[in-house]
């Protein structure tokens, strides 16, 4: 008979669920250093099992991939915010979606965005100018959340958002806190009663779907004249001035666009930036690596391919503080995992955080280091070892993008500036939905 993984048995009645909701990295991360390689955790009256080793993550999230769906309780509610976009959706209409923003994403289409993605980047530039005659601070994360929605809305839909910018990012922190909540209580109040919680979520993803509708309209206007993400989905969900029942579907996936794509970014270029700040050899390398780059002039995509040691800092911020943190999916049919049991109907979760510090793959896990991502060393990786990006056939298709937008980030900001941690500012990692910081990163610009 096959046995089910070990792991903490936890309260009698609970189980490890106020662990989970105190401390979800230091549960997963202890669970394995006591348990090992497949964890299996109670929480009330659900069983998840954490997958840690990377061949048990590739049996289950490639392997057997047609075996585990996203009706998961997290999923469930995510979709209360971009209900069924790209990340959510299953079957056929994943496909179609995914087929489109495959299309939309291809390495020459990224390439033609580069005008526009420095174009958003410069307003930032002469603010931080501005903001170094005084020796004045910037809240980090705020900043780079501002910056990626500014790229999303010019790459992607043409919008020109002014105060959208910061309607959508409250928005954004308010759903990634408010959802995490709801994942991690036994019980929740319906949406449908108006306390102050549910109010406030239902306030906010109405401003979202607003703004997203302003996208559809300025297409419908304009006949798709322009070109970016919104011209090849709407083209594809067959949209063409006229009012659809596909519409709901375009909205649904510029809100996946607009919510999740800025959001990962934002956070990754948060750590990315603190880990420089913070480790002044890196920095060094960095800007010896910027000065190769041709002058005033806006790098290239064939400037920023040539980037690699800002390619193998990123890579390695990416590791240590991946945006998705976790992923989760239910298994439909019972399986076997590394002799273990999995009965149908179980969250099946893997945590990239966990998996990139397992130290059988990674040597000082905990350590900054870039050099792990020399094309030399970065071959004997475990594929299945680090996976910032997701896995298997859900891997994200803006890979591509995020890693350019990030690199012309770095480059253009690292060529003028020098950021330095403001003193006694305490940093530590916040996993919501995603991984954030928790409070503030203050930080002090001076010019280079």
């Amino acid at each position: 008979m096959k046995k089910n993984p070990p792991g903490p048995l936890g309260h009698y009645l609970f189980g490890s669920l106020r662990d989970l909701q105190h401390d979800p990295l230091g549960l997963f991360m202890n669970s394995h250093k006591q348990w090992g390689d497949i964890v299996r955790f109670r929480f009330g009256p659900s069983y998840c099992y954490l997958l840690i080793h990377p061949e048990y993550i590739k049996q289950a999230f490639q392997d057997h991939s047609e075996n585990y769906c996203k009706k998961t309780r997290g999923y469930k509610y995510l979709q209360l915010g971009v209900q069924d976009g790209i990340f959510t959706s299953e079957g056929e209409v994943w496909k179609k979606q995914r087929q489109l923003a495959q299309t939309a994403f291809r390495s020459e289409q990224v390439a033609k965005m580069i005008p526009k993605m420095a174009e958003a980047i410069q307003p930032i530039v002469h603010r931080w100018e501005s903001l170094t005659k005084n020796q004045n601070t910037i809240d980090l994360h705020s900043e780079m959340s501002h910056l990626t929605l500014t790229i999303v809305d010019r790459t992607l839909f043409r919008m020109n958002w002014q105060k959208e910018i910061n309607t959508i990012a409250d928005a954004m922190k308010f759903i990634d806190h408010f959802l995490a909540k709801r994942t991690r209580r036994l019980f929740n109040v319906p949406l449908c009663f108006p306390i102050n919680e549910n109010r406030s979520f239902l306030k906010n993803i109405k401003s979202l779907h607003g703004i997203a509708q302003d996208v559809i309209e300025k297409y419908r206007n304009t006949s798709g004249e322009e070109e970016g993400l919104i011209t090849m989905i709407a083209s594809g969900h067959g949209l063409n001035g006229q009012k659809s029942h596909r519409e709901k579907s375009l909205r649904e996936q510029i809100l996946t666009f607009m919510v999740i794509g800025h959001e990962t970014t934002a956070i990754a270029l948060t750590w990315t930036f603190y880990l420089i700040a913070q480790h002044p050899h890196v920095e060094k390398k960095i800007h010896a690596e910027l000065d190769t780059l041709p002058g005033d002039k806006t790098p290239s995509y064939e400037d920023l391919l040539k980037l690699k040691y800002t390619e193998q800092v990123l890579k390695e911020s990416l590791r240590l503080f991946p945006p998705a943190w976790q992923l989760a999916r239910s298994s439909i049919q019972e399986d076997e995992i590394g002799s273990y049991r999995i009965a149908p109907r179980t969250t099946v979760v893997i945590s990239p955080y966990v998996t990139h510090r397992h130290p059988d793959f990674w040597g000082d896990p905990e350590v900054f280091r870039p050099e792990r991502f020399d094309p030399s060393q970065e071959k004997n990786i475990h594929p299945f070892a680090y996976l910032p990006f997701g896995i298997g056939p859900r891997k994200c298709t803006g890979q591509h993008f995020a890693l350019l937008e990030s690199k012309l980030a770095i480059s253009l900001l690292l060529s003028k500036f020098k950021l330095k941690l403001y003193p006694h500012c305490h940093v530590t990692a916040n996993p919501l939905l995603s991984l954030p910081p928790r409070d503030p990163i203050t930080m002090i610009i001076s010019p280079r």
